[in-house]
């Protein structure tokens, strides 16, 4: 019982390198041998979680949960509610492939994929619908993260077996005739291109000429005469305009003086007061939403010590439950690609999950919702953020995947150190993959 260590150690090392059963018998092993022995039983429930067998994982953590009070099974029991629509949502993409609706399947196994969760069997899925398209160097890589975590995957090899099979026979051939077609129509563009130019510039040139002569022409062909009377006629124009200038002045400053003075008196008037009795009454009904609009426009500096028992009370419900509720509904939005409203849901969580084990969840949603609307920009702050926080947690493998991806079009230099932290730390994921790479031997 000495050497359990080494023993999961061991595990550890055979779910790196492909062998998930082989890892999930040493943890039956070692928690016959002392229940208590925390690390096993989570380990042993992400084995069967990545195998699909929610039922399984989530008692396993159930017992780590409720025998050692230990925080991390807490943690997952936690995510795994979303985790048991996943697996209603994976059945009907398995009837929808049956029915031959691959286009519909892969819009539900897309939403599967977002967790770990049955990760197998869900990229063995996806990697069936690349194949049915012909769409075989995609359908390779989901075999790839199928084959890293289980190579022996029965699935998987008859699946790498048919993409290499089509993929013989579909090998592009070379039409040298539609090569040489398309040279020849090169040729004739750009000498058509080089004749057509000068000739341009030229008509352009004489037009300009032109037009310039005709003005000069006809200013010269007005009367004297005519000349006088429209310097008179400007200058006229030019002195009533001044007083009309100077009238509408007088009256702006007029109008600005009194709105000044309204403003003053409304000032006076109007003292924002904290709302003590809709803050309890939205505690009391659990509408977040009014939390948030009353607690977010208030500082809490400025209030007297009566409200601040009544903020501090508006603000732990919202640290405590409004987050998962903003998070909630901002993941249903998400999903359905209603990224905007995605958007305004996450930012109400992330004020306040700084505490919050949703935390990274949060910050990670953010930031690939933002880069859903094209905002690059923020989207790269959130991910940083996650980075500088979160470093080691559920996402950073795909975090640095996007670092080093989006940063590769404006700052190859920092695209390349977040590949190199791929690399290093995370050589066995998905995402150090053949971009990756490229951007590492990029120069």
């Amino acid at each position: 019982m000495k050497d359990w260590k080494k023993r999961y150690d061991k595990a550890i090392h055979l779910f790196q390198n492909g062998e998930i059963d082989k890892a999930l018998a040493i943890c039956e092993v070692l928690i016959s041998e002392n229940l208590k022995n925390t690390s096993a039983l989570n380990l042993k429930g992400l084995l069967l979680y990545i195998k699909g067998d929610l039922k399984a994982a989530e008692s396993t953590w159930k017992i780590n949960k409720d025998f050692n009070n230990d925080s991390i099974s807490k943690s997952y029991l936690k995510d795994i509610e979303k985790d048991w629509s996943r697996a209603i949502l994976y059945e009907d993409a398995l009837k929808d492939i049956k029915g031959m609706y691959i286009n519909e399947a892969e819009k539900k196994l897309k939403i599967c994929s977002e967790s770990d969760f049955n990760k197998l069997n869900v990229n063995n899925a996806i990697a069936f619908c690349f194949i049915k398209r012909g769409e075989y160097e995609n359908a390779k890589s989901c075999v790839d993260i199928v084959r890293g975590i289980d190579k022996n995957n029965k699935v998987a090899l008859d699946n790498l077996k048919v993409i290499k099979e089509f993929s013989e026979e579909h090998k592009p051939e070379i039409n040298y005739k539609l090569v040489i077609g398309i040279a020849v129509i090169c040729v004739v563009s750009l000498v058509s291109y080089l004749f057509y130019k000068p000739v341009t510039r030229y008509v352009s040139k004489v037009t300009t000429n032109y037009l310039a002569s005709k003005q000069q022409k006809d200013k010269s062909s007005i009367p004297i005469s005519d000349k006088n009377n429209l310097s008179t006629n400007k200058n006229t124009t030019d002195t009533s305009k001044n007083k009309n200038t100077a009238d509408t002045n007088n009256n702006q400053n007029t109008t600005k003086q009194n709105n000044t003075d309204k403003q003053q008196n409304n000032t006076k008037v109007e003292e924002k007061k904290f709302p003590v009795d809709e803050v309890k009454a939205a505690i009391d009904a659990k509408d977040f939403n009014k939390l948030y609009t009353i607690i977010t426009s208030f500082d809490r500096a400025k209030l007297g010590v009566n409200d601040v028992v009544t903020y501090n009370s508006g603000e732990d419900m919202l640290k405590n439950s409004g987050v998962q509720s903003f998070y909630d509904t901002g993941s249903k939005y998400f999903n359905s690609k209603d990224f905007v409203k995605a958007k305004v849901e996450f930012e109400k969580a992330v004020t306040f999950s700084k505490d919050n084990y949703l935390d990274q969840h949060v910050i990670y949603r953010l930031a690939t919702t933002t880069e859903n609307l094209g905002d690059y920009e923020k989207a790269l702050g959130y991910y940083d953020q996650y980075i500088n926080n979160y470093y080691g947690g559920n996402y950073t493998d795909q975090v640095l995947y996007k670092l080093a991806t989006i940063n590769s079009n404006t700052d190859k230099a920092k695209a390349k150190q977040y590949a190199q932290k791929i690399q290093k730390d995370y050589s066995k994921s998905i995402y150090y993959n053949t971009t990756i790479k490229a951007i590492l031997n990029s120069q």
